[in-house]
């Protein structure tokens, strides 16, 4: 900002998908649960949360160390966050 130069412009293809993204991330955050942060996520398991305060959240399963952790995403710039979560409180996606 001081050199008033642009580094890079990023395209978003699918902006409503950001959006939604970042969202969920933000509730993640905004949770206060022990976060981990994600880079470069391989494909996985997707699931929603059915119960809890992060109720309807939506991200994929990670197994890290025998414990299962939930990943959300921001699919456009390949990061996220994961939280640890008990498997039964999470339903698989079709």
């Amino acid at each position: 900002m001081t050199t008033n130069r642009i580094s890079r412009i990023l395209t978003v293809n699918d902006p409503a998908q950001l959006v939604f993204d970042l969202e969920q991330l933000h509730r993640l955050i905004t949770s206060n649960a022990p976060l981990s942060v994600e880079q470069k996520l391989g494909p996985g398991n997707r699931v929603r949360v059915k119960q809890g305060a992060l109720m309807g959240l939506e991200g994929t399963v990670l197994v890290r160390r025998g414990v299962t952790r939930l990943l959300v995403r921001v699919n456009f710039l390949q990061k996220g966050a994961s939280v640890e979560m008990d498997d039964y409180l999470l339903e698989k996606l079709d």
